[in-house]
């Protein structure tokens, strides 16, 4: 295990992937949710944006070690499963178990995915916080809207 500058232990765990050719593969295109919380409850109000992920790997015409989540993405799944490209070695690594003069490289590949997944989740939190900052202000009015309404003198008479 590796430390990173967050101080967070790392299990850097890797697989064999043989390739047929060179090829670029990514995790996919994500979705963030920026549906305006003033909008809840009204019809199509519902908002998704695309992300597309930075998170993408040449994997070259051979034989290579890639990190073990690779083998998760849908791309990697289809050119595996479906097309046959790519075959993916079940056996996973260590850092350690790897040969010397990949290490680097590999550590780096790693490194740089999770950095890009880091930034889509941060991304995520970023619009999630946003949205429940809205929420509370909408909320806040209502209830300062309704406090206005009950503490007038004239309701009585309705």
């Amino acid at each position: 295990m590796a430390e990173t500058k967050k101080n967070k232990e790392v299990n850097y765990e890797f697989i064999k992937i043989g390739s047929s050719r060179d090829i670029t593969v990514n995790s996919g295109i994500k979705g963030i949710d920026m549906t305006d919380p003033n909008m809840a409850g009204v019809e199509n109000s519902f908002k998704v944006n695309e992300f597309w992920s930075k998170s993408e790997i040449s994997i070259k015409q051979g034989n290579g070690f890639y990190p073990k989540f690779v083998a998760e993405w849908n791309s990697v799944k289809i050119l595996s499963d479906e097309l046959n490209i790519l075959s993916i070695n079940s056996k996973v690594y260590k850092l350690e178990d790897l040969p010397e003069e990949s290490r680097e490289e590999c550590k780096k590949m790693y490194d740089d995915l999770i950095k890009y997944m880091d930034d889509y989740q941060a991304q995520k939190d970023k619009v999630a916080k946003v949205n429940a900052l809205k929420k509370k202000q909408v909320e806040d009015k209502a209830a300062t809207l309704l406090a206005k309404a009950y503490s007038n003198p004239n309701l009585d008479n309705l």
